[in-house]
């Protein structure tokens, strides 16, 4: 689902929801991620590729080092094809693929990477800057390429000192006190990432305050056309598919002539079978029930198997509403809820799982889930 079509208006309006807690709309905002900034191209050194980068701290450019890509980028295995360093980053890949990634974040967690053997040129002082695979950079936000500046990022800061890579301030403090480090000692107790100082060893723009120069590097960036300025987004499309029998089924086939196919509003809902295994071994349960995966192509005729995932919970989540709505003011007419929603009513607010328990005991003392005499509830 292209929910990332709606990130600005997810957020926009979460500030119309006075009514509710305010750590949920902070995790709203948060999931949603919105961040300004600029995008830069740095080309591959001979080769014809190009890493694009996304930062919210221009002003830092100067300070460049060394470039971070996730592990899982698909950009990757050109940059290593043919290198000598090929085998070990394809090692460190496969290693740092099964790591959970909220573990991979986190700021406790050990930095870990290996150099590719490539070099991007930094666009503006034609620097070439070593490319490495680090286990802190994920696909799911910006470009999966970061520009490490390791004296004013703190993870970048603490990979250099581990990996022995260049470290130089672009900022000063304003008290004036940050030494640059020898690249043997790295006498720099810690990145300073405070947007409060001026910038040095920033060629035209040394001088300027952080917040200015940020203005003015994505100024230049733009006009040389090295770049853009843009908004991104940490919100992601949705994949709504799950490897589970409980589940709203995905209405889909697969036919050899036809291609995907999906099944006929006339034979909808599909229903779960009853005949399915549960191994255990992985994978959707549902490819193990004959009676279900196999079909019939709507379109030719000819053999089709179904597609065997259903979808997560939360599309199911979102139409339990429907089910009121046919209890109520449908008389068990199976299809009112959809004559309800075509007519154009709006929903108010749709209540979830924290404050719909008591909703949901007045629906299960309708039916057959009624508590015996001897039973609370």
């Amino acid at each position: 689902m292209r929910i990332t079509a709606y990130a600005e208006e997810l957020l926009s309006e979460s500030d119309r929801l006075t009514g509710w807690p305010q750590r949920v709309l902070v995790m709203q905002k948060n999931w949603i991620g919105k961040s300004r900034g600029v995008e830069i191209v740095f080309p591959v050194a001979d080769r014809s590729e190009k890493l694009s980068i996304f930062t919210t701290r221009p002003d830092t450019l100067y300070g460049v080092t060394f470039m971070s890509i996730a592990a899982e980028h698909p950009l990757l295995p050109v940059l290593i094809s043919g290198r000598p360093e090929e085998a070990a980053v394809r090692t460190f890949i496969e290693k740092v693929k099964g790591q959970d990634k909220t573990v991979r974040t986190a700021l406790n967690q050990e930095k870990e990477g290996v150099f590719t053997g490539a070099h991007a040129i930094h666009p503006i002082t034609g620097e070439r800057i070593p490319i490495w695979v680090a286990n802190f950079v994920l696909m799911d936000y910006g470009t999966g390429i970061v520009m490490a500046v390791p004296a004013h990022d703190q993870r970048d800061f603490e990979f250099a000192r581990k990996y022995h890579l260049p470290i130089r301030i672009v900022i000063q403090n304003p008290s004036g006190t940050l030494t640059e480090p020898a690249e043997s000692t790295h006498r720099l107790a810690a990145a300073y990432t405070e947007e409060a100082g001026t910038l040095v060893n920033s060629g035209p723009f040394s001088g300027l305050p952080p917040l200015e120069a940020q203005s003015a590097i994505a100024r230049f960036v733009e006009e040389k056309g090295l770049g853009k300025e843009k908004i991104h987004y940490r919100l992601r499309d949705w994949g709504v598919s799950r490897q589970r029998y409980w589940g709203t089924p995905i209405p889909m086939l697969y036919c050899e002539r036809c291609g995907v196919v999906p099944v006929p509003e006339s034979d909808l809902p599909i229903a779960l079978p009853e005949d399915v295994p549960f191994t255990g071994k992985g994978g959707s349960p549902l490819s193990e029930s004959p009676s279900f995966l196999n079909t019939i192509c709507p379109k030719c005729g000819k053999p089709a198997r179904r597609e065997t995932d259903t979808m997560d919970t939360f599309v199911d989540s979102s139409w339990y509403l429907c089910a009121l709505l046919r209890s109520r003011q449908c008389r068990g007419d199976g299809r009112c809820a959809h004559r309800l929603l075509d007519a154009g009513r709006s929903i108010h607010r749709r209540h979830r799982a924290r404050d719909s328990a008591s909703a949901l005991l007045a629906v299960l003392d309708q039916g057959d889930a009624r508590p015996r005499p001897d039973q609370g509830r």
